[in-house]
Parts: C-alpha cells; structure tokens; sequence
C-alpha cells in the first residue's frame, strides 16, 4: 500500500503539477514542450523559450513607516504562526467576529488542519488599505517530504486575504470567504 502511495504521488507531483501549470500559464500545445518550458529543455528539442516571469518584490516590515499597517502586518504574522505551528485555537481568534459567529472552531479547524506540516513561513508582498479595509498579498512557502524522497519538495503560493480593523477592540482581524 504505501508503495502505490508513494507512485500516486509522485506522478502527481512530476507530471501532472507542471502540467496543470502549463495550461495555466498558456503554454504549447505539445505536452513534451509544456513540461519542458517549466524546467531546462533537452538539447534537440524545438520548443518555444519563455520569458521568466520578474521575480515579486518582498516587503520588509522596516519599510513600513504607517503604525496601522505595521500592525496588520503584525496580527497576519501572528496568525500564520498559529497556523503553521497548529496552534488553531489562536489562530481562530484572529477571525472577525461576524465570521465566527457562523463558522464553529470545528468547521475552522477541519478545514486548516489539513495544512498543518506542510506550510512553513510567508513573506509579504503588498498592502492595499482603505480605511478599515486592507488586501494583504503574501507568499506561503510549503514544504513535502516524502520518506522515499531525499529532498523535500518545495513550492510556493500567492495568497490574497482581506482583513478588517475593527474600531471596537482597535484590532485587525482575517475575513475569509464562505464556503
């Protein structure tokens, strides 16, 4: 059984991830062209050159000279802590409240549980506030380690999160979506 885990996952993880990727980001029709494009292509075969895409700029949290934006960017480190170290019960403090109040810490923590050991830091890229309202644009980098696998398998996401300053507490809280 965990020889056939290990097969499944890693033909996800060689061909159909870079795949998945090719489309989304238009590349040739030719499946061995598409793969290629997302690594180092062969000598001998005629694919298209991509540009590579700019590398994003992070933010440093010295750089942000507003103290409501510093704590923002506080409260979104502190809670991605949680996250990351399984702390769910902190983590769901972070919640607005109105969210709570329909989500229980159960469904929460059915739901985020499932990243647990995987996602390892984030770094900021932008902060676009007004008012009360800012979308926070991070990276969260992951990590999957396989006990077949001498390397871990590294990646990175781009995630949009709106947060809500609530004038009551004077306090930033995550809004998430409902689903």
């Amino acid at each position: 059984m965990r020889f056939n885990s290990f097969f499944i996952i890693f033909n996800f993880l060689i061909l159909a991830v870079p795949t998945i990727q090719a489309a989304e980001m238009n590349l040739p029709e030719d499946k061995d062209c598409a793969l290629y494009s997302l690594t180092v292509v062969p000598e001998g075969m005629n694919c298209p050159k991509l540009a590579s895409p700019e590398p994003r700029k992070i933010l440093l949290i010295n750089e942000i000279k507003d103290p409501q934006k510093q704590a923002l960017v506080k409260r979104v480190q502190a809670y991605w802590d949680a996250l990351i170290e399984a702390r769910f019960e902190t983590a769901y403090s972070f919640l607005a409240p109105a969210y709570k109040k329909i989500i229980s810490y159960k469904k929460f923590h059915k739901t985020y549980s499932q990243g647990q050991g995987f996602w390892k830091n984030i770094a900021f890229y932008e902060l676009a506030c007004q008012a009360t309202l800012c979308d926070v644009t991070l990276r969260l980098n992951i990590e999957f380690t396989y006990p077949r696998l001498s390397t871990p398998i590294k990646n990175s996401s781009e995630l949009e999160e709106q947060w809500i300053f609530n004038e009551e507490d004077k306090q930033w809280y995550i809004v998430l979506e409902l689903k």
